[in-house]
């Protein structure tokens, strides 16, 4: 969105964050939004408890340090923090990695992981080594799909292999990140 004057544009983001709300890191949406607002972001709102918050900013380079570090001081612990724009978001929706006809068939939920850096090559080629007809797997960019036969608790999948051969990530549902990928700006906090 663009604002008048001689402001720079705002770009729309999610940082997809690792680790929320699991174990022992349990945090509300009011101790989420507040080290994004203390940044300077608008708009800064949460989506589901898995550690998903939106926020619009001009700012381009640098957010995922800025923000892991802000979180750190706040929350007291490390988070790894992956931000894609909502025009990444819609390239990643827009992305069919498996056709349809194979996604319907199967009891599993198709899954994507977000990466902080692209993976090269040979990266690329030692995941896919741990693909099967049980565990498909597709690289693009800086995600990773990954389509379980069934739940993923019962996956026969080396997932910690994959990421070993990519680089560290977060994972969600396709679901959830075609939800967020048009979801509104939150109404602003009076």
């Amino acid at each position: 969105m663009a604002r008048s004057g001689t402001q720079e544009a705002t770009t729309r983001h999610v940082a997809f964050l690792r680790g929320i709300n699991v174990g022992g890191r349990r945090v509300t949406k009011a101790q989420l939004c507040a080290p994004f607002e203390a940044l300077g972001f608008a708009g800064v709102g949460t989506f589901l408890a898995s550690g998903n918050v939106t926020f619009a900013t001009h700012e381009t380079a640098g957010l995922e340090p800025r923000i892991e570090g802000t979180l750190q001081a706040a929350l007291g612990f490390d988070v790894d923090v992956f931000v894609r724009t909502v025009d990444q978001l819609a390239r990643v929706v827009a992305f069919g990695p498996f056709p349809a006809e194979v996604i319907d068939a199967t009891d599993g939920k198709l899954q994507v992981t977000f990466l902080r850096d692209q993976p090269n090559p040979s990266a690329v080629a030692e995941a896919m080594t741990h693909a099967s007809a049980q565990d498909r797997l597709a690289v693009v960019g800086r995600e990773w799909y990954w389509l379980p036969a069934g739940g993923i608790s019962t996956s026969a999948l080396d997932v910690k292999a994959v990421e070993r051969a990519l680089g560290r990530g977060t994972t969600r549902t396709f679901n959830t990140v075609s939800r967020l990928h048009v979801r509104p700006a939150p109404e602003p906090r009076g």
